[in-house]
């Protein structure tokens, strides 16, 4: 599900706004806050702070030997912040300022909010709807051939 949420997030930025040639120069201050708050009103920001959660449990399974003290100084370095932090200047080099705010003011709006709320279940429909035609489309091109009397090598026979 969180996949299918950063798909059609990236999808729905792809479409509100293309993007521009790299940036020469490091983001402003009040560029680098419009990000922040852009991550924030999509949820992006939400999400990774549940990503640094499920990594920073992760290893605790794989290493629950580690004592609680140890884990407390291994905390900080798997903060979600430092997530932010990378992503500010990838989002800088790909969109202007004002494309930033522009995507801003979109996702302010009752459409942006539904668009966040609405698109990851389009997008696992639409991949479902897809995979299945896929599927079924191979096959039969697959078959097809075969009665052609072509050879098709299929994975597992």
């Amino acid at each position: 599900m969180k996949s299918i949420l950063i798909l059609s997030l990236a999808f729905t930025l792809a479409l509100v706004a293309p993007a521009t040639d790299a940036r020469a120069e490091p983001p402003t201050d009040a560029m680098k806050a419009d990000i922040l708050k852009l991550l924030e009103l999509t949820g992006i920001e939400a999400l990774m702070g549940e990503m640094s959660g499920m990594l920073l449990g992760q290893l605790k399974k794989m290493a629950a030997d580690v004592p609680d003290e140890k884990w407390k100084d291994i905390e900080p370095r798997l903060s979600s912040q430092n997530m932010i932090d990378m992503s500010i200047p990838i989002y800088a080099e790909h969109f202007s300022h004002d494309e930033i705010k522009t995507m801003v003011a979109f996702y302010e709006t009752p459409v942006g909010q539904k668009a966040i709320q609405t698109m990851p279940l389009a997008v696992r429909e639409s991949m479902t709807a897809t995979q299945q035609w896929g599927q079924a489309t191979g096959t039969a091109i697959i078959e097809e051939l075969e009665a052609a009397g072509y050879t098709v090598e299929r994975p597992g026979r």
